[in-house]
């Protein structure tokens, strides 16, 4: 009898094991050369934001230079021209979400409206709620709470190279 019910819990551990491998639930690393962030739509471009819509307005941020990056190794950095933000974004059938953004701590005194929509809408894509995110090959369109965000490519995104790990870098001898 207990034969039976170890032979029953085995078989059924390795039928949920199946289960959660075709579900999509096993180990979420991706094959050789491949990205978790593959997907996303506007990777490895820089973007410049050229226009805000919210509550009914249209906003077009002309002289204000604000962009966004997203990379293949899940890098998000996004600037509001006050401050910048950034962090590890993952993919999400929408889009993507920026879980834990850290940003500058720069307080914009002015009244400037379209800086001031410019810098809600930017934060509102860093807060952790997930970005509707569509591209063609020179837009980007982020919808996230009741804002859409509209980008146009400005090139290649740019690549910040990591510090070495402490300890690793070699002395220079005199």
């Amino acid at each position: 009898m207990l034969r039976k019910a170890v032979t029953g819990l085995l078989l059924g551990s390795m039928i949920l094991a199946i289960l959660a491998m075709l579900a999509g639930c096993a180990d979420p690393t991706p094959p050789s050369g491949g990205s978790r962030q593959a997907g996303v739509p506007g990777l490895g471009r820089l973007w410049l934001l050229t226009g805000i819509e919210h509550a009914g307005t249209n906003v077009v941020p002309a002289a204000v230079r604000a962009t966004l990056q997203l990379s293949a190794d899940g890098q998000f950095v996004a600037s509001d021209t006050v401050n910048t933000m950034s962090g590890k974004f993952t993919r999400t059938v929408r889009g993507f979400e920026v879980p834990a953004a850290v940003t500058t701590a720069v307080g914009y005194a002015g009244r400037d409206p379209a800086r001031l929509a410019v810098i809600s809408a930017m934060s509102a894509v860093a807060d952790g709620t997930d970005v509707g995110a569509a591209a063609s090959r020179t837009a980007l369109t982020l919808s996230v709470k009741a804002y859409v965000l509209t980008f146009r490519d400005v090139g290649a995104a740019v690549v910040y190279p990591s510090a070495p790990p402490t300890g690793t870098g070699t002395a220079a001898s005199h």
